[in-house]
């Protein structure tokens, strides 16, 4: 009993000594709890409608009270850091030493006492100034049960890593002997690892080519980083629970760590020297490590620095030199509080320098081989890859809901897409990666050559040389593969290389797998059941929505153009171009286009008409512009080609009333325009020189207003637009364009004028020529053979 008594007398004497810091943190939260919710109570009184008003206090205050609230992180941070500081504060002074450790009581007891006093500092006023602020806004209608379960559950996440990085902080302290020093020791503590891997990581993406930073999975060694710092990893984990990924196992694992570090803390405070107090350093075997590490960091981060300014290794050299030198001096200034030390350590300051030095040579000659990395086929269980540039038209992401009350009801949600394919591909294939990924690796070879010969930045490297090739259409576009070892161990590279004929057979396999389809087209993984309706664009500005199938018709049209699509060769698809396009949308997607439709402009129509075949009703959308985005509009995105030899799609098409049209036909042409295209200028950055094959004369064009060669020329024209849906069709080396003339229309005065101004005008579209089909007499009038 008397020992109890005389444990909480501690613990007593100490938050008398500490009366400021329970001052300070009371106020901070009353007027971020009880303060703020009274007065956002105000806000329900300026909306006429009360419900509205209230729905929306409900919102703001349950936000305001929950995990996701970004002021009360804040305010965690900085009471860790007040709380943790203050509690062993008087281990700085002599006499308070001797004061303290002269009372008759183990230190045990007495660190245990100051310890949970830095906690009951913070989670008594958090607590109390919570539920009152709880109080309030249920008392203003808020309903309680969800409240006090979203209140509840913050105040156990906050509390759990306010405890995390209090107790780094409390350890800062006991390794120093001066409160600025322990603020130091803090930083070093929380954020020496994530700048380390940072760092390091930086070092990767410089100096190796093919370095993968992580877009859809997360890196390891920024993942281990992030381990290591409380505060890093209390961010993070907020994040999750945004996101929805939070686990109870988090929590779990951030006490264990705390109870981990709690018992080292009252290690070190049993060892600690009463001397102590004053020094820099408390314990004279960590001085050397911390100051071993410093330097290291400190050197190759300015060595980093200087590359970046000049990419030459002398520059870097000297970035180490400075970086290592002045922090090792600073160091010792720190330690010894006198200059006269600044060189007290000459040998573990040429050590940190040689080691900085090693460092900086292992990743710029690459002598670990990191960019010639190739496993072997018989570690391979499957692989990820992402070609990039040969999909670019794919849509990637889906239609969502906003919140009430927000000015568009709904948006699309786009998803990167080497972060889709990263999720739902499982090539099996390794024999095929492996060749594919020998002949990435040879050419990364070339272009390193080049960075050394030409002394250019990393990311210079990465603009291809145009040069003539065959299959042009192939060159310059990004690998990403990630192996799946055996162990279950994953590795990931990225290529920047040029795809020509000796690549063709690899890309050709590739393209004819299941599990590689399904990786790239997020087509081939839907159901029947996900599908609310089939929208036809086959005409320029006019679209049929089929949206009274029965789930048999949407299982069958569903799986005849997948099995179209996907039995579709690269061969078949450099030949033909796409004829129109076809979407498979959802119940949400279909709520989203209709909302959308009911308020565009006075330029669209919306029309119902009866399509014989089959029993129901199909909604016909006409609109009359084509400009649309392939990437943000709900609209326009996830359409799929129909080539002329998806005969079983087509015909389907036509039993259910839909009649195929040419994608041009409808269209009343006046004139076409045909040129040579142009070579492309580019910069060389091998040679720091602009070059350019553009002639220096005007080029040749060839204009035609005739009824019967335009008439013939539409036969074997394509539309730009649905070849963008076609990345392996190959037009001819001409840019051709067809004219329209634009409607006109009487203004309010009664004069007549087109709709984008006085006097007569045209609109164009872009078309191409499939390769090998421009005609012979149009070659003749361009000037060429």
């Amino acid at each position: 009993m008397t020992s109890k008594n005389l444990f909480f007398k501690l613990m007593k004497e100490d938050l008398k000594r500490r009366l400021w810091a329970i001052a300070l943190v009371s106020l901070g939260f009353f007027f971020f709890y009880p303060v703020v919710t009274a007065v956002l109570a105000g806000e329900i009184k300026q909306y006429v409608d009360y419900a509205k008003g209230l729905k929306e206090y409900t919102r703001t205050v349950t936000n305001w009270l929950s995990v996701e609230c970004g002021m009360t992180v804040f305010m965690m941070m900085v009471t860790s850091l007040i709380c943790g500081l203050s509690s062993f504060s008087y281990l700085n002074s002599k006499s308070k030493v001797d004061f303290y450790h002269g009372i008759p009581v183990r230190r045990e007891k007495l660190y245990v006492a100051n310890f949970l006093n830095g906690i009951l500092i913070l989670a008594v006023p958090y607590g109390i100034c919570l539920s009152v602020a709880v109080m309030i806004a249920i008392s203003n209608g808020v309903n309680a049960g969800g409240l006090c379960l979203v209140a509840a559950m913050a105040y156990v996440f906050h509390l759990t890593y306010y405890v995390l990085m209090y107790t780094v902080v409390v350890l800062a302290s006991l390794m120093t002997g001066n409160l600025v020093v322990g603020f130091l020791g803090t930083m070093v503590l929380t954020f020496y690892v994530p700048i380390a891997t940072a760092l390091i990581m930086a070092y990767y993406e410089v100096f190796f080519l093919t370095f993968y930073d992580g877009v859809g999975i997360s890196h390891p060694l920024w993942e281990a980083g992030v381990n290591f710092s409380p505060v890093m990893e209390y961010i993070r984990q907020v994040s999750c629970y945004m996101e929805g990924t939070f686990t109870l196992a988090a929590v779990l694992k951030a006490w264990a760590f705390s109870v981990v570090l709690t018992a080292l803390g009252c290690f070190l405070y049993k060892k600690r020297p009463s001397e102590a107090a004053g020094k820099a350093m408390a314990f004279s075997v960590s001085r050397p490590i911390i100051r071993i590490l410093m330097t290291i960091l400190s050197s190759i981060g300015l060595g980093l620095f200087f590359w970046g300014i000049r990419s030459t290794m002398g520059w870097a050299i000297f970035g180490i030199l400075c970086g290592g030198t002045i922090c090792h001096c600073v160091m010792e200034i720190i330690y010894s509080f006198d200059f006269k030390k600044l060189f007290s350590c000459k040998l573990q300051l040429a050590g940190c320098l040689l080691a900085a030095l090693a460092i900086l040579t292992v990743f710029r000659y690459d002598l670990f081989g990191y960019d010639r990395y190739l496993p072997k086929e018989s570690q391979v269980k499957e692989a990820v890859i992402y070609l990039g540039r040969l999909d670019d038209w794919v849509s990637y992401g889906s239609t969502q809901q906003r919140e009430a009350g927000e000015e568009y009801g709904y948006y699309w949600q786009r998803q990167s897409a080497d972060e889709y394919v990263f999720e739902h591909m499982h090539y099996p294939d390794a024999e095929n990666v492996i060749s594919l990924a020998e002949e990435c690796v040879r050419q990364t070879q070339e272009r390193r050559k080049a960075v050394d010969a030409h002394r250019i930045h990393r990311w210079e490297a990465t603009s291809p040389i145009f040069e003539e090739k065959p299959n042009d259409y192939w060159f310059g576009s990004r690998v990403n593969i990630c192996y799946t070892l055996n162990s279950g161990k994953k590795v990931c590279r990225s290529y920047y290389i040029d795809f020509y004929d000796r690549m063709r057979p690899q890309v050709q396999r590739m393209y004819g797998d299941a599990q590689f389809q399904k990786g790239v087209y997020p087509l081939m993984n839907r159901t029947a059941d996900q599908v609310e309706a089939v929208r036809y664009r086959g005409e320029y500005g006019r679209e049929v929505c089929l949206n009274r199938l029965s789930e048999d018709e949407k299982k069958e049209i569903l799986e005849t153009y997948q099995q179209e699509f996907s039995s579709t060769t690269i061969e078949e698809m450099e030949q033909e171009a796409p004829i129109s396009l076809i979407r498979f949308t959802s119940q949400i997607d279909e709520k989203a286009i209709e909302n959308e439709w009911k308020n565009e402009g006075e330029f669209d129509e919306v029309k119902i008409s009866h399509s014989p075949g089959y029993e129901g009703e199909s909604i016909v959308y006409e609109y009359t512009y084509d400009s649309y985005s392939r990437y943000n509009d709900f609209k326009s995105v996830d359409f799929y080609p129909v080539y002329p030899s998806f005969t079983k799609t087509l015909a389907w098409l036509k039993a259910h009333g839909i009649e195929q049209k040419g994608y041009l036909d409808n269209l009343i042409v006046s004139g076409i325009r045909i040129e040579p295209k142009e070579k492309e200028r580019y910069y060389n950055y091998y040679y720091d020189s602009y070059e350019s094959e553009e002639q220096e004369e005007e080029p040749m064009q060839y204009t035609t207003s005739d009824p019967g060669e335009i008439a013939s020329l539409r036969k074997i024209l394509a539309s730009e637009s649905l070849c963008y849906y076609d990345s392996f069709f190959q037009e001819d080396e001409v840019d051709a364009w067809m004219f329209m003339p634009v409607i006109e229309e009487e203004n309010e005065e009664g004069i007549t004028v087109s709709r984008d101004g006085e006097g007569p005008q045209y609109w164009n579209i872009s078309v191409e020529f499939p390769k090998g089909k421009v005609p012979p007499r149009v070659w003749e009038k361009l000037g060429k053979q």
